[in-house]
């Protein structure tokens, strides 16, 4: 079973941390800024890891800059946020840049800063209706907070726009959105039946209210669900979401199903229900080691059969019935 650090102390963990850095041959004298790195940025995944890759993670953070480099973020609104960059950031996913930020009392932020002014709208208005209720959405990830400026700059006391290098754009526009402790894809694998279930079980449940919305995900996997301390599963990044029925922006080949409409009975090129259950379904089988990642459009009859195949049978019934949607009869 997993085990997160609900059930763990900062100094806890900061101790299982040191120990297993010394015992594969990290340095003596730790860096205590990267040691609070690792435990803010990468909490719930620290009691799964080998010390190998504690050491890892440790020379990757303490390679990153913690005090030299400031990112400013404004918006017209009057927010105004400094902070240093944290672990892992920058991160360029296709055009899209992605800034950890690290708040006063320890908060987390991401900010996203889409290829467009368009984009970054969308996927604000998503996050609107996702969530315009009285009550926060069930393991959705926000709220958002859409920026109307935002600077970069290498010096704390200058607060010039400039260029990001590599991205092409100044940042004038973004989303600010919470930043949780790890995503679904680097938490150690294969998964326990039960925590996979677990984690079926919520994202269906994100997924159930966004489609009440008249909302397609349409780009579930791994690197889209992220988990907090307590290993709450939070389904986000809702930069391909469209209406139920319109064409879909984004495609990830290995989680839409093939076979052609002698078998798929729904379209494979516009958001349904069907298609974002079923990129759940080889998520899951994904994450407990019972598919492989590389296979382009994977057969829903195949799946259903490795599915039946699974040694916990609820995590089976459960996987199965995210795929029969898809299917004929």
């Amino acid at each position: 079973m997993c085990a997160f650090p609900g059930y763990f102390t900062r100094a806890h963990l900061e101790q299982i941390m040191c120990a297993a850095l010394r015992e594969s041959g990290a340095p003596p004298d730790l860096d205590q800024r990267v040691l609070d790195d690792m435990v803010m940025t990468n909490a719930a995944q620290l009691p799964l890891m080998r010390p190998e890759q504690l050491a890892a993670l440790y020379n990757k953070t303490r390679a990153l800059p913690h005090t030299a480099t400031k990112a400013l973020i404004r918006s017209e609104t009057g927010i105004v946020i400094i902070g240093p960059f944290v672990s892992s950031t920058p991160v360029r996913s296709r055009s899209t840049l992605l800034i950890g930020m690290k708040l006063p009392k320890g908060k987390m932020l991401l900010v996203k800063v889409p290829s467009s002014r368009e984009d970054a709208k969308r996927e604000r208005n998503v996050y609107e209706q996702l969530w315009s209720g009285p009550l926060p959405p069930p393991h959705l990830v926000g709220p958002a907070e859409y920026l109307d400026r935002a600077f970069h700059s290498h010096d704390a006391n200058r607060h010039n726009e400039m260029e990001l290098s590599g991205h092409g754009h100044l940042l004038k526009y973004a989303l600010a959105i919470p930043k949780y402790q790890i995503a679904l894809q680097d938490v150690p694998r294969p998964h326990d039946p039960e925590f996979a279930l677990a984690t079926g079980r919520q994202i269906r449940c994100a997924m159930e209210f966004m489609h009440d919305k008249g909302l397609g995900h349409t780009d579930v996997k791994a690197s889209n669900i992220f988990l907090d301390g307590e290993g709450t599963r939070y389904l986000g990044d809702f930069g391909s979401s469209v209406e139920l029925g319109q064409e879909l922006q984004e495609v990830t080949y290995s989680h839409l199903p093939g076979g052609g409409p002698a078998v798929v009975r729904v379209s494979i090129d516009h958001a349904s229900t069907a298609l974002d259950f079923f990129a759940l379904a080889v998520t899951l089988l994904d994450t407990v080691g019972a598919t492989k990642r590389t296979v382009h459009y994977p057969d829903p009859v195949a799946l259903v059969a490795i599915a039946q195949e699974l040694e916990n049978k609820e995590l089976s019934e459960f996987v199965v019935t995210l795929i029969q949607p898809v299917l004929h009869g």
